[in-house]
């Protein structure tokens, strides 16, 4: 389906409906801040998942329900959820479907190009930060994601390779 322009959603979002596979098309900012549920499957060497797509900035919160049906998830298998546009926040939850032991879901790239991966646990992830590095004017609120990576971090601007403050609960952590 399409939506003619942007959209908050509060309820939950399918693009397609619950086991169904397809594409919502957005023509402007997307906020959720509801249940989005994304249907992914594997058969075979073929990844397919919902997609929401469109032009516009899509703002993340609420929890993002990702339910799998097909073949088992393997490291490498990567889709893409969300479309053209850009990303900031993070969904405060997320109910992702069960791994093979040894697997996560890296979600870093959410914020990033809209995709999720199942990566090996033994990988170490590097943080992603919204939003990027550049120069600002003022204060800025920023989201680190990470999925299994301890993030240390400082507010006065020592080495936080070094400091003991560390934050931790479902990726993103908020309040710091």
């Amino acid at each position: 389906g399409t939506l003619a322009s942007g959209a908050s959603v509060t309820g939950t979002l399918s693009p397609a409906g619950a086991d169904t596979i397809g594409t919502l098309t957005v023509n402007g900012s997307l906020t959720l801040s509801g249940n989005t549920r994304i249907d992914i499957n594997k058969s075979g060497e073929t990844l397919t998942a919902d997609q929401i797509a469109g032009t516009g900035h899509v703002t993340y919160g609420g929890t993002l329900t990702v339910v799998a049906t097909g073949d088992v998830l393997a490291a490498g298998d990567t889709f893409a959820l969300f479309g053209k546009g850009s990303y900031s926040n993070g969904f405060s939850s997320y109910v992702m479907p069960a791994l093979p032991d040894g697997l996560i879901w890296d979600k870093r790239y959410l914020l990033e190009n809209g995709t999720i991966s199942v990566v090996s646990a033994a990988a170490t992830t590097t943080p992603a930060f919204s939003p990027p590095a550049g120069g600002y004017v003022g204060e800025q609120s920023v989201s680190i994601t990470s999925d299994g990576a301890t993030i240390h971090y400082t507010t006065d601007g020592s080495d936080p390779t070094t400091s003991p403050t560390t934050q931790s609960g479902a990726s993103p952590v908020t309040g710091v």
